[in-house]
């Protein structure tokens, strides 16, 4: 088990404990750097996220962080690199839709290529369209502009779909200590003995779990009982 890094606060005023808006540029560039500092390679973004890529980009590049990540895609050889995990727009449509969204994801990031692209939406793949959708996905990869394929998904009924169409490298599933669905279905291990890298998504709920319970939002006011330790 690995632990990466989401960047969605890097381009938006973004989650349930936020309260001070989006990370300024100066503090992202000590974030990514702290994180290579601790070994936590792996950083989710998305041209979904706001600015984030281009954010991203810059941090990295601030960082000095870029002779790793264009030293070439073989990542388990490379154990120094950074891997950036990239998505398409939701409600993708097209191959060329895709391949734009990649072009401009590269362009932020300043990179020449990304470890993974993700579908963002389980629901484009499914579509109609989706294996030609897929079929672009194999050429970006053939291309080295990408090294894995995969898509971001939300229940067990999504896995069980795309499984049964694509044989994709990873999936990207929402999992923590207060969502253990895929867990107890016995997904999770469904996914590692077909060899696909799982990408546990909201780990800590936004920074839910950190939250003391007093201070919850009156909408999350029913989770407080689960925040609180338990009484021996």
């Amino acid at each position: 088990m690995k632990v990466g890094l989401g960047t969605v606060q890097f381009g938006l005023s973004y989650g349930v404990s936020n309260s001070e808006g989006q990370t300024p540029l100066e503090e992202v560039v000590e974030i990514v750097r702290f994180a290579a500092s601790e070994e936590v390679r792996v950083l989710d973004t998305s041209p979904s996220y706001g600015v984030s890529e281009k954010v991203l980009g810059i941090a990295l590049k601030n960082a000095g962080l870029n002779a790793g990540l264009n030293a070439g895609l073989n990542a388990r050889k490379d154990a120094g690199r950074m891997l950036l995990v990239t998505k398409t727009r939701p409600d993708l449509e097209t191959p060329r839709q895709l391949r734009e969204d990649l072009d401009g994801s590269l362009r932020n990031l300043q990179r020449p290529s990304v470890y993974a692209l993700l579908v963002h939406r389980s629901a484009d793949l499914l579509a109609g369209g989706g294996h030609a959708l897929y079929a672009e996905l194999n050429r970006l990869k053939d291309r080295g502009l990408v090294e894995k394929i995969g898509v971001s998904v939300y229940d067990a009924a999504e896995i069980d779909q795309v499984l049964s169409r694509f044989p994709v490298d990873l999936m990207q599933v929402p999992v923590s200590v207060m969502d253990q669905r895929l867990v107890a279905s016995g997904h999770l291990k469904k996914m590692k003995d077909r060899g696909i890298e799982i990408h546990a998504r909201s780990v800590f709920l936004q920074g839910l779990l950190f939250l003391e319970p007093e201070k919850l939002r009156p909408n999350l006011k029913p989770l407080e009982p689960a925040l609180r330790p338990s009484e021996a």
